[in-house]
């Protein structure tokens, strides 16, 4: 049987701050007859190597498999949040890792939703409903015009932007002059 005073280096998932780890909250025992085992305290760690298991570090406790600290844009998505709760504000939904997705902010970790008020991520613009005729489209996009879609405050798009023809370039209808009697 093996003893953690017998083991010479350092493990990664043992509950202890050591020499480059950033931080270590446990995680699992893998192997011998107490895999499975929550590690949560150096007793833990002690039980698991004398049953012929060894320490596994685990993600989504605010400290990595890898023991460093997880953080919104690691790559790993921390259902736990910092605080260390499911089903709180601070939970991520996602985590690009830093590449670009275009359903996850990866200044927040949270998906993309149009409509919800927040302009995020690739929205160039979004007024919390799903109005047609104002200021942002239902796809959280600004009214073109110019396109031929009467859209947003436009009262007329004739699918350019030429004045003299119905229509100013600014997609304004353009009124005749009343005739006097």
């Amino acid at each position: 049987m093996r003893s953690l005073s017998s083991l010479s280096v350092w493990i990664c998932g043992n509950e202890v701050h050591e020499f480059s780890e950033e931080c270590d909250h446990g995680g699992f025992c893998d192997g011998g007859s107490l895999t499975g085992l929550e590690i949560l305290s150096q007793e833990d760690v002690q039980a698991c190597i004398e049953e012929g298991g060894r320490p596994i570090p685990a993600d989504n406790d605010g400290c990595s498999a890898k023991c460093k600290k997880e953080f919104c844009g690691d790559g790993i998505v921390q259902i736990l949040g910092k605080d260390g709760i499911k089903g709180t504000a601070d939970d991520e939904q996602c985590d690009t890792g830093g590449r670009y997705d275009p359903e996850c902010d990866a200044k927040t970790c949270t998906f993309i939703r149009c409509g919800d008020g927040i302009k995020q991520g690739s929205e160039e613009c979004d007024d919390g409903n799903n109005e047609i005729y104002d200021a942002c489209m239902p796809n959280c996009r600004l009214p073109v015009c110019g396109n031929r879609v009467v859209e947003g405050f436009e009262e007329c798009d004739d699918g350019n932007r030429l004045d003299g023809d119905g229509c100013f370039d600014n997609c304004a209808l353009m009124i005749p002059p009343e005739r006097l009697p």
